[in-house]
């Protein structure tokens, strides 16, 4: 910190703790004031005041309730004669001999020494970068929110272990208590999507090793039902996205087994009396009962598919028996809420008329007006059309957006009090409407993460210890890497450009992704615009041998015009 100008300084930090059995004070340690931990005598924090400055203690506050310290950084300043101060923050404390390693740090050197080596995590993956400041500094600070929250620890028996926290300050803190948001949010959307395929298989087989049963099911917090099929969906994903043979043979064995407990769920719930055909399981930590719920059969749905066209890549005999289960549990799924839809009430939109409504249960047709937040909103059915177990396009899905846009998401402007989940953004790129895609991801922009920090949130409002989540993170980077290009609409086609907003392509302006993973192989695209001179130009270059059966191209031009003309490799095209 450097402080400028003349006359007197005075400068007041205040450092806390949520931990009532610790409590810091200021003593002197190797010649240096530092904030030290009265019961274990750890240094948490070391104040290098510079020539000029001095550090001066405050009363101290004994409130065990509220362990805090507070103290000055006070001095003189001259014209011309900057002053500095360093706080050094200790992470983890620093005891014993650390401190020396602490005190011996130099600032300088360590500050471009963390730069260097967080811009070499940058490097190593895929770059997106748009005329906009703030989406390219979200881009990069959400793969560090990824990368700095795993904890690598020795076990007791002196075992290796990893352990993935939704939060680094809520929830548990050991093994991997959430693994949806985990694996899905995180191991996919960002790892997997930007191409940190290594990442992903190393903490994935941490999630298999401690959260898997001895009958294949993944368990975790609360025992989620949409937890064993989310990592069928994340495995398949990564391996369609990577081409690693080696790295799925590897997550294999225990891959397998999840597969078959799920197999042996979809047998148990043919025989459902309350809902035959459908998978009948916990949702979330917040509604515990054993229902019909949306949310694990759309992850049921789309686990199995993803993982059937994974084994089918990989040439594994099971691959046709999965794909062949997916759509019978999708048949039976978008029969199910349909009849249950039919069933409930009807609910009233924001002009006064009424419409169908579409439960979150399909053994209950009606609004769970005791617990709709949970049930309706954040894992709630929309995660159908989302994960498409059921037709993005067709009436179910018309009703669920029309019931989350005038009544769930009523004055929010468009998300959730939880803005991970975004179930509606990618709905509305599955029904080609990217007018409404772009207004979701600007949503979610603007409530998703702090303002000066970009710090992922979980809540938009109440519970403020719930920060922190790259899950958050996921979300967002799979939308945005979606609006630019997708496999969305056919496993056998890219789509290039489908929802790019069109400030982005104002003239003179780029849109530039370079070595972005997609089933096709690593891909380049830059999107160049010479709107003024009635020319947009778009280059895509696949970095591997494997091509989608069709590249669709869509161009949204800044002031709305339509394509007078195409030129691909310098031939005319009409198959505009």
């Amino acid at each position: 910190m450097s402080l400028t100008g003349s006359g007197p300084v005075s400068l007041g930090f205040r450092l806390a703790t949520g931990n009532t059995n610790r409590h810091p004070e200021l003593r002197e340690v190797a010649g240096c004031p530092s904030v030290v931990d009265r019961q274990t005598d750890a240094v948490w924090l070391r104040i290098e005041p510079g020539p000029g400055l001095a550090v001066r203690a405050r009363a101290p506050i004994e409130d065990t309730q509220d362990p805090r310290l507070e103290f000055d950084v006070v001095g003189e300043l001259a014209v011309g004669q900057p002053r500095t101060v360093v706080l050094k923050l200790a992470s983890p404390v620093a005891a014993g001999q650390r401190v020396e390693t602490l005190a011996e740090t130099d600032h300088d050197t360590a500050r471009r020494d963390i730069i260097a080596y967080w811009e070499d995590w940058l490097a190593q993956g895929a770059r997106f970068e748009v005329p906009e400041t703030e989406v390219n500094h979200l881009f990069r600070a959400n793969l560090w929110h990824a990368l700095v929250l795993p904890r690598h620890r020795t076990d007791e028996q002196g075992v290796a272990r990893t352990d993935l926290p939704y939060s680094n300050f809520a929830y548990g803190q050991y093994n991997a208590d959430w693994p949806i948001n985990q694996a899905v949010y995180v191991n996919y959307m960002i790892h997997g999507l930007r191409g940190h395929f290594a990442v992903a298989e190393a903490e994935l087989a941490a999630m298999f090793h401690t959260q898997q049963r001895d009958d294949g099911r993944v368990g975790g917090y609360a025992e989620w039902g949409v937890y064993t099929p989310s990592l069928l969906y994340t495995v398949g994903q990564n391996y369609l996205l990577s081409d690693d043979r080696a790295a799925f043979d590897r997550l294999l064995p225990a891959a397998l087994r999840a597969l078959d407990w799920c197999e042996r769920e979809i047998a148990r719930g043919q025989d459902s009396p309350g809902a035959p055909g459908l998978i009948v399981a916990p949702l979330n930590d917040l509604t515990h009962e054993a229902r019909a719920w949306a949310f694990p059969n759309a992850y049921f749905v789309a686990g199995l598919e993803v993982w059937g066209r994974a084994l089918a890549r990989h040439g594994h005999p099971r691959a046709d028996s999965t794909l062949a289960l997916a759509a019978k549990l999708r048949a039976d799924v978008e029969k199910a809420f349909a009849r249950a839809s039919v069933k409930s009430p009807v609910v009233q939109l924001a002009d006064g008329t009424w419409q169908n409504y579409v439960p979150c249960d399909a053994m209950t047709p009606r609004r769970l007006l005791d617990e709709w937040y949970p049930t309706d909103v954040d894992t709630g059915a929309l995660h159908l059309s989302r994960l498409a177990a059921m037709d993005p396009r067709g009436w179910l899905t018309t009703a669920l957006l029309h019931d989350h846009e005038d009544n769930l998401f009523l004055h929010q402007r468009g998300m959730a009090n939880e803005p991970v989940y975004n179930q509606q953004a990618t709905a509305y790129l599955l029904r080609d409407e990217p007018e409404a895609a772009i207004r979701a991801f600007y949503s979610m922009m603007a409530c998703a993460f702090s303002h000066h920090q970009y710090s992922p949130l979980e809540h938009r409002w109440a519970w403020g210890q719930y920060f922190g989540p790259p899950s958050t993170d996921g979300a967002w980077f799979e939308l945005y890497r979606n609006m630019l290009l997708n496999e969305l609409h056919d496993p056998h086609t890219l789509f290039v450009g489908q929802a790019i907003p069109r400030a982005w392509l104002a003239d003179g302006s780029r849109v530039a992704v370079e070595r972005a993973p997609t089933y096709y192989g690593p891909v380049n695209l830059h999107i160049d615009s010479a709107a003024s001179q009635g020319r947009l130009t778009a280059r895509i270059e696949f970095l591997s041998d494997r091509r989608p059966g069709l590249l669709r191209i869509r161009l949204r031009h800044p002031e709305r015009k339509a394509l007078r003309a195409v030129t691909v490799n310098g031939e005319a095209w009409t198959g505009v």
